[in-house]
């Protein structure tokens, strides 16, 4: 059974996120030193602090010195399929409303920021690590809800084996009631039938007695 629930989930799941598919969108994004080219993608139902944090080790790791006071900024990353030149990378984390949590990465180039115009080879490596990225951080997400599917399970579960265990109980409360009521019953035929018993030798014993009620008075 528990299998079974946590296959409909991450069918459900995967349902899901088969709908909306990660894209990495290129446009004109504001930063701090102005508008931009830029390349965007969305993290669906992604958590800001996290995709934050993971964003910034991910320009760590392209040896980037990496500041954020106000927006991520990143000095002379460097991708080998981009070629032997460092490069410096504006970005931001949002929340997309409704969605997930958008980031939005300009490469400036020295002079000029990545575009598919005027950069196509550049592009193709630099939108490879942007999906590889949001790829595996939805993952990440999902990961994260099948772990709290398994705790909820894991609750449900202990919540369905404690009303067994009640259910049981109280089961075999009604057999020992049930014996009880027979010896009950067993034990009441018993004192009914001492009770006539007991009855007759009431009589008798009243007859006896008036008997000897009736000899006093004889006696003058």
């Amino acid at each position: 059974m528990r299998k079974v629930l946590l296959a409909m989930f991450i069918a459900f799941t995967s349902s899901a996120f088969a709908q909306k598919k990660i894209e990495i969108t290129e446009g004109t994004s504001a930063f701090l030193n102005g508008s931009q080219n830029a390349f965007s993608f969305v993290i669906y139902n992604g958590d800001m602090k996290e995709v934050t944090k993971a964003w910034e080790k991910q320009l760590k790791d392209l040896k980037g010195k990496v500041s954020s006071k106000d927006e991520i900024f990143a000095d002379d990353c460097k991708v080998k399929e981009m070629g032997s030149n460092t490069f410096d990378v504006y970005s931001k984390v949002e929340e997309a409303l409704g969605e997930g949590i958008r980031v939005y990465a300009a490469f400036d180039l020295g002079g000029a920021y990545l575009s598919s115009a005027a950069h196509p080879a550049k592009v193709i490596p630099a939108k490879n690590m942007l999906y590889n990225f949001a790829l595996e951080q939805t993952r990440e997400v999902v990961k994260g809800e099948i772990k709290l599917a398994e705790k909820v399970l894991g609750e449900r579960e202990a919540e369905f084996a404690a009303l067994a265990k009640n259910q049981s109980q109280l089961e075999s409360d009604i057999i020992d009631y049930q014996k009880k009521i027979e010896n009950s019953k067993a034990a009441i035929i018993a004192i009914q039938q001492l009770q006539m018993a007991k009855r007759t030798e009431v009589e008798i014993q009243k007859t006896v007695a008036k008997g000897l009620d009736d000899k006093m008075k004889a006696v003058n």
